[in-house]
């Protein structure tokens, strides 16, 4: 669910900014391309520290899965999996 959730922000390298380029001006298009890797580097940080960006996509990640009604066992699992996010 939060991969779907990453890939779905619209920040050069997601999909998500694929999906709203054709919009773009091209001068928002190629500066967004000598950001390369930036973008989702500061994403990360943002996400790793918590703070109000990690708490607004942890609890859309946490609401969207008790809407698809995902069983709370899966849940579980995959955090143990990754015990250490």
């Amino acid at each position: 669910m939060t991969a779907l959730l990453l890939n779905l922000i619209p920040i050069p390298p997601f999909d998500g900014f694929g999906i709203i380029a054709p919009w773009l001006s091209i001068e928002l298009r190629m500066l967004a391309n000598r950001l390369g890797m930036l973008p989702l580097l500061v994403l990360f940080y943002l996400l790793w520290q918590g703070g109000p960006v990690g708490a607004t996509f942890w609890g859309f990640a946490h609401s969207l899965t008790n809407l698809l009604n995902v069983p709370g066992d899966l849940i579980d699992l995959g955090r143990q999996q990754f015990p250490h996010l």
